[in-house]
Parts: C-alpha cells; sequence; structure tokens
C-alpha cells in the first residue's frame, strides 16, 4: 500500500473488529455488499454548477492526532447532492487551517461554514483568523443517522473527480457485521466519515427544513 493508505489500514486494524478489517482490506470488501452505507448511490463525475443550482454549502469536520481536518462544498439540484471541491490533511495545526481550506476550497472564507459544536474553542479562533462567517452546528441524539438518512434521499451523490478522499470514504463508510454471522448489524461504524461529517455539518439547514415541513429527513 502506499504511505497513507499504509496509516489507513494499521488504524483500522487497531479500531475494527477482525471480520470489518477483513472485509475491508483482505479482499473481502465488495462495493455492492449490503454493509456499504452509500452502495448504488454515489457517482464519480466531472461537472460544473449552473445558475439554477441551490448552495452553494460549505461544512468541516475538526481533526485529531489520526485523523484529517476535513471540508467540503456541495451543491443541490434537481433532487441530487453535488460535491465540488474537498481540502483535508491530518496533523493540520489550527494556525494553518484557515489558509490551507481556502487553497483547496474556493470561497469558502465568504460563505457561512458549518462546523462541529464540540469544538467552540477552535470556531473562536477562526472566526478570527480567516473564515469569519463559520458557526457552530449542534448534535443530537441520532444525529448521524438521520444525516446518513438524508444524504440518502437525494437521487444520486455526484462527486467530483478532484474530491477523492471524499469518493474514498464513500466506498469505505460501513455498517458493522456481525463477527460469527456476517449478519448487517444497524450501527454505524465510526471510521471512514471525515468528509461525510463535514458534509451532514453543511447540510444540517436542509435537514432542518424538512424536518420542520414533516418531511422524513
Amino acid at each position: 500500500f502506499p504511505d497513507v493508505l499504509e496509516q489507513e489500514r494499521l488504524n483500522d486494524k487497531q479500531r475494527l473488529d477482525d471480520a470489518t478489517y477483513r472485509w475491508i482490506w483482505e479482499g473481502a470488501y465488495l462495493e455492492a455488499s449490503e454493509a456499504q452505507i452509500f452502495r448504488g448511490k454515489y457517482q464519480e463525475m466531472e461537472f460544473v454548477p449552473n445558475p439554477d443550482f441551490d448552495g452553494p454549502y460549505y461544512g468541516l469536520d475538526f481533526g485529531f492526532a489520526q485523523d484529517p481536518t476535513a471540508a467540503v462544498k456541495c451543491w443541490v439540484f434537481n433532487g441530487d447532492l453535488y460535491i465540488e471541491f474537498e481540502a483535508g490533511k491530518v496533523g493540520l495545526e489550527l494556525d494553518d487551517t484557515a489558509d490551507f481550506i481556502a487553497k483547496g476550497v474556493p470561497q469558502i472564507a465568504d460563505h457561512v461554514v458549518r462546523a462541529d459544536s464540540a469544538r467552540p474553542e477552535s470556531i473562536s479562533y477562526l472566526k478570527r483568523h480567516g473564515l469569519p462567517r463559520i458557526i457552530g452546528v449542534e448534535k443530537w441524539k441520532g444525529s448521524v443517522e438521520d444525516g446518513i438518512e438524508h444524504i440518502k434521499s437525494y437521487g444520486k451523490v455526484f462527486i467530483h473527480p478532484r474530491c477523492q478522499q471524499t469518493l474514498n470514504e464513500f466506498r469505505l463508510y460501513s455498517y458493522k457485521t456481525d463477527r460469527l454471522s456476517g449478519d448487517v448489524l444497524p450501527v454505524v461504524i465510526d471510521a471512514h466519515n471525515h468528509f461525510i461529517d463535514a458534509l451532514r455539518y453543511a447540510l444540517t439547514p436542509l435537514m432542518q427544513v424538512k424536518s420542520a415541513k414533516g418531511v422524513l429527513l
């Protein structure tokens, strides 16, 4: 494996159960598997947003020691979700975050950016250092699952080829499988989800609008 993938594999070996690890890294993984959360939902495709697109929507997930800080820019059009830009890096210092993200995600500094509210000190810092419109997004019980269902509610998720880290997460983001039976369990594995978390944050106001109208998230 390339160095980046090798580190990802070692991380997964430490934190995933054996069945899931082997399923992802040792050949048992199939993109059509029922355990793949977004199977059949996404497609890699070049696109240029047109004036009829709704958005853009920006989200940011803060990284930790082994997890990347991740940002995305997305749009909604005709019932489909479009992911246009991403930026992410492991070990990104807070001092460098705004500049790094702005280089990978055009115009992010000019728009509202929704981020994990669990890091208020980071949000406060970035608001004063390069991302003046960043705001925190509250989490609630079941917010991850609600976000997944919201993303699934789009007809298709189109991911621009430049967004390879996001594409990789859509391939690998999975439900847990039972070690003995192989049954897919209704438990989301907390891995391969940093750009997807950023996407959930970006889409939070759209989820809330649907909820207020009584539409299934």
